[in-house]
């Protein structure tokens, strides 16, 4: 892209890349492998302060 579009440089410097605000993860616990739904918040004050809150799958069956 670098070599055919002498203004990707830019471009890719000014693009934020973050990691995702929400999703679903699979975590080893005590019982075992469960998935949790996630969201994370990020303060506006400071933007190294997160919050993450996990909510556990319901177990089908």
């Amino acid at each position: 892209m670098r070599d055919g579009c002498p203004a990707f440089d830019d471009w890719w410097r000014d693009h934020d890349i973050r990691a995702p605000s929400s999703g679903t993860k699979s975590l080893r616990t005590a019982s075992g492998q469960r998935r949790f739904h996630y969201s994370t918040f990020q303060a506006n004050d400071d933007p190294a302060l997160k919050l993450a809150i996990y909510l556990a799958e319901r177990a089908r069956g």
